[in-house]
């Protein structure tokens, strides 16, 4: 699973043997979950590389599923606004801007438009969560979303997930 701000991608690594990949497109670090196992690719600096990494990431590993995790953006800015207030600085990119509507204007819509032309350039081939509902009714997210994955969607499995996650 690939996500604009995070997440885990399943992908075969031989045929026989499957791992989580994980994959953070703000630092664009990419390690396996194993504890055993080194990271298979080392964080990149480069914009250029990073947009062509996150754009042609299918093209390198054929089999990952790609699940996109939205967060309405009215939340995500009221969520910013307050955990800034909270911290007494302005993080986020916050402080580059004087005022709130610059800085939605600035930061956060050209991060909402590449979500969506990323969105509805491979809609036909992703999964997408909705932040909300994940948080309103995480078993069926789980499940469905772990289909999508054809990994355990078990009772047991989504229920360890959701306790550990607590």
């Amino acid at each position: 699973m690939i996500s604009q701000k995070g997440g885990c991608c399943s992908t075969s690594l031989s045929q026989s043997h499957r791992q989580p990949l994980l994959f953070d497109a703000k630092y664009t670090k990419y390690t396996l979950t194993s504890k055993n196992s080194p990271p298979i690719l080392r964080p990149l600096e480069s914009n250029v590389l990073k947009k062509f990494i996150r754009n042609n990431f299918l093209e390198f590993v054929p089999t990952a599923k790609e699940v996109f995790l939205v967060r309405d953006f009215r939340d995500m800015l009221s969520s910013i606004l307050a955990f800034n207030e909270k911290r007494g600085y302005q993080a986020f990119d916050r402080g580059k801007y004087s005022n709130t509507t610059d800085y939605v204007r600035g930061t956060l819509k050209p991060g909402v438009e590449m979500l969506e032309a990323s969105w509805l350039e491979r809609r036909n081939n992703a999964f997408l969560i909705k932040y909300e509902e994940l948080i309103l009714d995480p078993y069926a997210v789980l499940r469905d979303v772990f289909r999508y994955l054809e990994v355990d969607c078990s009772t047991q499995t989504i229920e360890k997930i959701i306790q550990a996650s607590k």
